[in-house]
């Protein structure tokens, strides 16, 4: 990664459910849409924090990171929404959830660095406790419209 990409970063897990919205997100790009040079796509899985450490603590941190992922905000199945890093649900806060979304502490010490920081939220149907993969209607349908916010915002970023 070099100073001042974009980096999205689809975070989940597939086997569960709608938990698997960020990476489901990522192969969309990956094969419908044309990233600009300078964009760096990652289906992170349950690894995002670690991705995101080392970018806080190497030479190389993005100039702007775009987060998706799937989260309860009271809000319609399938409904996404920008969420600012203050409106972060309280299960995704800590730094090591079960499904590992970057921790708040992290986020902030990118955004110290002069990082821009994104979160593409999508208000999940249903996350299982147990292995059940597959997206529900509902989030999968989200899944394009994902793709066409995060490609505009891209596009608006400076590289």
């Amino acid at each position: 990664m070099q100073a001042g990409q974009v980096m999205v970063i689809g975070c989940g897990n597939l086997l569960f459910g709608d938990d698997g919205f960020g990476p489901a997100v990522i192969e969309y790009l990956e094969a419908w849409c044309r990233l600009p040079g300078g964009v760096v796509a990652v289906d992170a899985g349950t690894g995002a924090g670690d991705l995101l450490m080392d970018a806080l603590l190497g030479e190389g941190a993005p100039g702007t990171l775009v987060l998706v992922d799937a989260m309860d905000l009271g809000l319609p199945p399938g409904t996404l929404r920008p969420v600012d890093l203050d409106e972060i649900p309280a299960p995704k806060r800590a730094d090591f959830s079960a499904h590992q979304f970057p921790g708040l502490d992290l986020l902030q010490g990118l955004q110290g660095k002069g990082v821009k920081v994104h979160l593409l939220g999508c208000q999940a149907a249903r996350i299982p406790e147990e292995v059940s993969p597959g997206l529900s209607p509902a989030v999968a349908l989200a899944v394009p419209e994902a793709a066409r916010v995060i490609y505009n915002l891209i596009s608006q970023a400076r590289l």
